[in-house]
């Protein structure tokens, strides 16, 4: 996983990170069911990744196939399979991986949790407009998280930074 790499590099040079100078970035959504979140996001991703994205996945299928870019085979041929990948994974999938946010505030509240306590993150950064999800829906999610969210995990960097003093 390339965020461990950065943090040992970072302690290679002699420099431990701390939550507050970690920023992870996820797509999210709430609803009032996890079934709604996960409705609402399979299809604005959907269309996303087939469609947004297919340009950026046949330039760098070119870079990878047709120029140096990775000095060695293996580089490449890792980053091919990601690309291959990248548009199969099911919303389901990257939530049990932690790769994004999506469900009920409740349900939200405990992955934000989780990818704080596994990756020592302070800082989130979140997109809720990711391709087709609807306005409305969008809107909806961030009345959520101001409301039950937010308040719920607003001190998890600081909580931990001071445990670390």
């Amino acid at each position: 996983m390339a965020f461990r790499a950065d943090i040992d590099e970072a302690r290679r040079c002699g420099w431990e990170p701390t939550p507050e100078h970690i920023l992870c970035g996820f797509n999210m959504c709430i609803a009032e069911t996890d079934e709604k979140a996960r409705d609402i996001l399979a299809q604005g991703v959907r269309y996303f990744m087939q469609v947004l994205m297919a340009p950026q996945r046949q330039a760098q299928n070119m870079v990878l196939t047709k120029t140096r870019y990775y000095s060695s085979a293996v580089g490449g041929e890792t980053f091919l399979k990601r690309l291959a990948v990248a548009g199969t994974r099911t919303i389901d999938d990257a939530i049990r991986d932690g790769t994004i946010l999506c469900g009920s505030p409740e349900t939200v509240v405990k992955q934000i949790k989780r990818i704080h306590a596994e990756l020592g993150c302070g800082w989130i950064n979140t997109n809720m407009k990711i391709g087709t999800v609807p306005n409305e829906a969008v809107i909806k999610g961030m009345e959520m998280f101001r409301d039950f969210v937010q308040p719920e995990v607003r001190d998890l960097g600081r909580v931990s930074s001071q445990a670390a003093e």
